[in-house]
């Protein structure tokens, strides 16, 4: 069956949790149970890269990645509480330290790759402390902030892009550079019960997108404005006012993963000709890229349903149109014995830590 996903290209008055009623550039609406078989746009895997696995590598549940100058930077919140570079063969490079020393966090929460000034911000949430290093992770400086964040961006030297729904007021917030001065607030959060976390909020490549807690729509900012630049509607699955107002977070979470409803994004990247971005439904996570050229959503599971692309966790981009993505050693065992065909020269076990793959998606436009 074709993916039924439709898009309109005026302005729209819509409802979002977050912010009540809004207007948008551009609606996309998506029949999250539609799947496809034919029409898929073609696919290449272009590398399969396993990372290296010791002791001081072993990875835990990966909160974020990001790529950068040949580099991959995972970041482990809960096992090895730190942040681990790969080369781009997947060699190890180095990693922050964990600890109470003068140069060890704790609590590395979040962090952001500044490629203007080659360095690699890392915030420790319960130190309240920005720690600075180089591309290599050799620690150069710390600062103590007392602000709440959850994400973050450097959007030019003078500016900083914070996330976070500690204060429930506003989502979004710009400080200067040393967090003395709020220069703008943007996105009126929702008074809600419980946390609803996000894991990469802010995309900060040739433009900056931002999305936000129980909302569909994907912002952008340019300057110190705030606009709706798409919003992903998913028919009588999106989550409604009332249930927004009245439910907790956890009663949320119940209708999302019982099918009910989808969730709101929770993680997007821009590329060349794409958005990407997952939700999360019946207890499945969702990928899709989003086109724009076509103007269509793009459900990336048919790949793996289909056996395209092994069953993965698709995370970012790299350049032009190619993605990286997070695979399970057994998935990468089951889909290459599917496959009939061997992608990576090393051998793969089970007790090693995630493989990382990716590939490109042509651009051709759906039809």
């Amino acid at each position: 069956m074709k993916t039924s996903v439709t898009i309109i290209v005026v302005t729209f008055i819509l409802f979002s949790c977050s912010t009540g009623e809004i207007k948008t550039n551009k609606v996309v609406k998506i029949d999250i149970e539609d799947k496809s078989d034919i029409f898929l746009p073609k696919v290449i895997i272009e590398s399969v890269i396993p990372l290296e696995t010791n002791d001081s590598t072993l990875l835990g549940e990966i909160e974020s990645i990001e790529y950068f100058s040949n580099r991959f930077y995972l970041l482990d919140i809960f096992s090895s509480k730190s942040l681990i570079e790969f080369s781009k063969d997947g060699s190890y490079v180095n990693k922050t330290s964990f600890g109470r020393g003068p140069h060890e966090m704790i609590n590395p929460f979040a962090f952001f790759v500044d490629g203007d000034n080659e360095t690699v911000l890392v915030w420790d949430q319960t130190l309240n402390t920005m720690f600075k290093y180089d591309l290599e992770l050799n620690s150069l400086s710390k600062n103590e902030y007392h602000r709440p964040i959850q994400n973050f961006a450097i959007l030019n030297k003078n500016e900083i892009l914070v996330q976070s729904h500690f204060y429930k007021d506003y989502i979004y917030k710009l400080y200067t550079n040393n967090f003395d001065k709020i220069i703008g607030q943007y996105i009126k959060d929702y008074q809600y019960s419980g946390v609803y976390g996000l894991l990469r909020p802010i995309s900060a490549g040739k433009r900056i997108l931002l999305i936000a807690p129980l909302d569909y729509n994907v912002y952008q900012l340019t300057g110190h404005d705030i606009h709706s630049e798409y919003y992903f509607d998913f028919g009588k699955y999106k989550l409604k006012q009332e249930e927004c107002e009245n439910s907790s977070i956890t009663r949320i979470w119940k209708l999302i993963n019982s099918g009910q409803r989808v969730s709101s994004l929770y993680e997007i990247a821009e590329s060349e000709n794409f958005l990407l971005f997952h939700v999360y439904f019946n207890q499945k996570t969702i990928f899709y890229a989003y086109s724009f050229i076509s103007g269509k959503a793009l459900r990336l599971n048919d790949y793996f349903d289909n056996g395209i692309l092994p069953v993965c966790n698709i995370r970012g981009t790299i350049e032009k149109d190619i993605f990286y993505a997070l695979v399970e050693p057994i998935e990468m065992i089951m889909f290459q014995k599917r496959a009939g065909l061997k992608f990576s020269e090393a051998e793969i076990s089970i007790n090693q830590n995630p493989i990382l793959i990716t590939f490109s998606i042509s651009s051709e436009i759906l039809k």
